[in-house]
């Protein structure tokens, strides 16, 4: 016995809306599940507006950081190798201004949220000696004296110090 089953294309079309509406459904549980921060135990942290923005600004401050941790261990490369090429010293140096300068920049466009404000001014102050020290390490490129030397090590010093509190800083130390 043959039997023939006909769907009318009303009913069809109903089927195939319904599996669409949960495809896509599925995809965004997939979407949230996937870009959801995971807390310690593993599960999906629920952010509220305000901690979205302290953990946000949190990360940058960690980012900016290591990222000043990097210019400064470039400068002190540079200080404490003389005998290479001036040109190539000169580049260098002039890098690593100009990624504190981006850095800087940056910093001035951030939204600070009000419990991190000491922290914002820390890091400001960490890019501040980073950049003195940069720009003492390219005075003591164009002129190798031991005095423009000897600055540009108590400039690299100074904003390693600076740097230092930024890591100190509580917010730095734990996620909330």
């Amino acid at each position: 016995m043959k039997y023939d089953v006909e769907i009318s294309k009303s009913a069809l079309q109903a089927t195939l809306r319904v599996l669409f509406i949960l495809a896509g459904l599925i995809g965004l549980i997939a979407l949230g599940h996937f870009n959801s921060p995971v807390g310690e135990n593993g599960l999906p942290i629920l952010l509220s507006p305000r901690l979205a923005q302290v953990t946000g600004y949190q990360h940058d401050g960690q980012r900016w950081a290591g990222e000043l941790q990097e210019i400064q261990a470039g400068l002190s490369a540079l200080l404490s190798n003389p005998e290479t090429d001036l040109l190539a010293q000169d580049g260098q140096a002039n890098a690593l201004y100009g990624r504190l300068a981006t850095l800087q920049t940056e910093l001035d466009g951030t939204k600070v949220p009000p419990t991190l404000g000491i922290l914002h001014d820390a890091i400001q102050e960490a890019v501040n000696q980073s950049m003195l020290a940069a720009t003492s390490t390219i005075a003591w490129i164009s002129e190798p004296t031991t005095d423009n030397q000897a600055t540009a090590m108590n400039a690299l010093t100074d904003a390693a110090s600076a740097l230092k509190r930024v890591h100190e800083n509580p917010w730095m130390q734990k996620q909330p």
